[in-house]
């Protein structure tokens, strides 16, 4: 696979799918993206009903009503383009890795769309506040230890 198929896939690839994932009683659980859902019916684990939605065939133990799933745009947060669009983390792995084990839970709200021109304009800050903090956290506690 060519590098620049990759890169176009990666920056023309829609970003959000928002298929509803539903309980067995009809509770929304979330909104996920084709791949999950087909991850999930692939393994027996839920099934799409007329609808489109994921129907999962178990009911979860634990369930989020903190915050309701609201579709999420297929364009840039920074201008509104839709395309071009990249993800863009608002918080670096290399911090993510040394919060507390509540605070890296599987979520998305950090990940948002940014076209390729917003990214190139906030890109080059962001690299500098990254280098700035983990400078400051060398300084503060030592080198930060590799993932477990």
């Amino acid at each position: 696979v060519g590098a620049a198929w990759i890169f176009r896939k990666r920056v023309d690839a829609r970003r959000y799918d928002n298929v509803p994932l539903v309980s067995p009683s009809g509770a929304l659980l979330g909104l996920v993206n084709e791949g999950k859902a087909s991850w999930y019916v692939d393994r027996g684990m839920a099934a799409r009903d007329a609808e489109g939605r994921i129907v999962l065939n178990f009911e979860p133990a634990a369930v989020d009503d903190a915050r309701p799933a609201a579709p999420r745009k297929n364009e840039c947060v920074g201008c509104g383009r839709d395309t071009h669009l990249t993800r863009f983390y608002v918080v670096p792995y290399r911090f993510r890795r040394c919060f507390p084990k509540a605070y890296k839970v599987n979520s998305s709200h950090d990940v948002v769309a940014l076209c390729l021109g917003c990214r190139d304009v906030v890109d080059p800050a962001y690299r500098r506040r990254a280098a700035d903090l983990e400078a400051k956290l060398l300084a503060a506690e030592g080198p930060v230890p590799p993932p477990p």
